[in-house]
């Protein structure tokens, strides 16, 4: 099994909800690169990289991608990511070795760098505000309280618990209380 496969995550900056990673070949269309504006890697060095792939490509497809010159000489995997049922992309994922690697060292590979994409995120939303008073706030609504009773509960003003929420909403992403709830649930936050 190949262990050095390393990978460039490119995406549209929103948390990876991904249910399907399908090889960009499977897409009949070129993929558009303009909203993929976020960056991770495996590896620091790979950053420039991944910079020089997103400046001089604005659509991709399995037989046309510009890669920078360290690359060349590399093994190189194109998948897709996005929502079950739906060809709306939120990233695409570039697997590359100096080895050739088999199937199953892919599969492996992708389940791991998921994996740690997700943790990065979760790591990065609790970074960007969401506290444990706001966590538990979600919590409760998620349970099924109104903002009055979680107010009274825990010693702020109704005003107070609408303003952690909407802090809430607008990390994550989320539209009102529901989709916030399944944005806290896809984030490991409830």
């Amino acid at each position: 099994m190949n262990n050095n496969i390393d990978w460039i995550y490119l995406h549209n900056g929103k948390s990876i909800q991904v249910t399907t990673i399908t090889p960009i070949h499977s897409f009949t269309n070129e993929v558009d690169l303009k909203n993929m504006y976020s960056i991770s890697t495996s590896d620091p060095e790979a950053l420039n990289s991944a910079r020089y792939i997103l400046a001089k490509n604005n659509v991709i497809n399995s037989k046309s991608i510009n890669i920078p010159v360290r690359m060349r000489n590399k093994h190189i995997a194109l998948f897709c990511l996005h929502p079950q049922h739906s060809n709306t992309i939120t990233g695409i994922l570039i697997l590359y070795s100096t080895q050739r690697y088999e199937a199953n060292d892919i599969d492996i590979t992708l389940r791991r760098v998921i994996s740690t994409i997700q943790e990065k995120e979760k790591q990065n939303i609790n970074n960007k505000g969401i506290n444990s008073k706001t966590q538990a706030i979600i919590k409760l609504t998620a349970l099924g309280m109104s903002s009055k009773d979680i107010a009274k509960l825990i010693g702020l003003s109704t005003r107070g618990v609408q303003y952690h929420l909407e802090i809430a909403k607008n990390i994550l992403g989320a539209k009102n209380n529901p989709n916030l709830i399944l944005e806290a649930i896809n984030n490991n936050l409830i």
